[in-house]
């Protein structure tokens, strides 16, 4: 059953520690931990090695600086084929200490899901918990987008409902990677669609992912804390121009993918629509889209 994670780091010698220290306290112990380093330039090697040099679960690589999609995807090319399940666990995010056994149980005893997942709480680099007013501190922020007669309306998802299409591509409710367990046989099966991590899409990458995963099939979510969301001011989310950028990527990117059914097609458009408008020129042209019709069609989800 072992659990294959990869950790992309750059420059993270002041975070770096406390993931790793997280890892080696997981209850559950069958796992192989690929550090992939983007070419730092600080401590965040020797930080690294020195955890490898005393378990040799934990094996390094080094490649030229490419980003963090190219370093997820050049890691698990590192991974044990023979693993049945993957994790993404980003360089400053802390596991509580039974993460992986929860996660792994929950995927075994739900053999049709694509993945499972848990919540976040937002701390600091220490650990504590942070009050804040502009943002959930507890991850539970699901929401999906509902059929009613000819329009959709959004509404927030059951704390135990699985995570799926309509609620992915409403708004990513998963924060960072480090909360999803994949199945490697169905994360295997979206490289036909654009590859795994895609860097076109910038710092939207997982997510993009994780739509893609979703129409293989529903991911279990655990309605509990399993990680500590390490916020600092070198975190990606705190560029709002890069974030938006990369959710205009990946939502245009959503609309022309090939295996939507035509009311997927129509749910990626409207919800496109309601957060920037009426599709443009440019918009249709770069999403293979003929039709920029927002009807609703009747069909799977």
């Amino acid at each position: 059953m072992k659990v294959s994670i990869v950790t992309p780091t750059y420059n993270a010698a002041a975070f770096l520690s406390k993931t790793l220290d997280s890892v080696l306290e997981q209850t559950l112990t069958d796992w192989e931990h690929i550090i992939v380093d983007d070419c730092s330039s600080d401590g965040t090697v020797a930080i690294a090695q020195s955890y490898a040099d005393h378990d040799p679960r934990i094996r390094i690589f080094r490649k030229d600086h490419g980003g963090v999609a190219e370093a997820r995807n050049f890691g698990y090319s590192w991974t044990d084929p023979q693993s049945d399940f993957l994790i993404f666990l980003d360089h400053d995010d802390c596991w509580k200490p039974h993460t992986l056994e929860r996660l792994a149980q929950a995927l075994i005893d739900n053999p049709t899901m694509a993945a499972a997942h848990g919540l976040a709480c937002m701390t600091d680099l220490e650990g504590n918990s942070i009050e804040d007013t502009s943002a959930l501190a507890i991850s539970h922020n699901r929401r999906k987008i509902v059929p009613n007669n000819d329009r959709y309306s959004i509404e927030f998802c059951d704390r135990d409902e699985p995570t799926n299409f309509v609620s992915m591509i409403c708004n990513c409710g998963v924060p960072t990677p480090g909360l999803i367990l994949l199945r490697r046989s169905t994360f295997e099966s979206i490289k036909e669609d654009y590859g795994y991590f895609d860097p076109s899409v910038g710092s939207g990458n997982d997510w993009d992912a994780w739509i893609r995963l979703t129409l293989r099939g529903p991911m279990a979510a655990i309605d509990e804390i399993l990680l500590d969301w390490r916020q600092h001011p070198n975190n990606g989310t705190n560029d709002t121009t890069e974030t938006r950028d990369a959710d205009h990527k990946v939502r245009t990117k959503m609309m022309s993918l090939p295996i939507l059914s035509p009311n997927q097609r129509a749910m990626a458009r409207w919800r496109y629509q309601t957060i920037y408008g009426p599709l443009s020129v440019a918009d249709i042209a770069q999403s293979h889209i003929s039709e920029p019709s927002t009807a609703l069609h009747h069909g799977p989800t």
